[in-house]
């Protein structure tokens, strides 16, 4: 979940954030 977080949510919020805050985000 790490790595899709980080790679997920830099694309999403253009920023590497932690796992939590990425499902949020989703």
């Amino acid at each position: 979940a790490l790595f899709l977080a980080s790679d997920e949510a830099s694309l999403v919020n253009g920023a590497v954030v932690p796992a939590d805050a990425g499902w949020s985000a989703w």
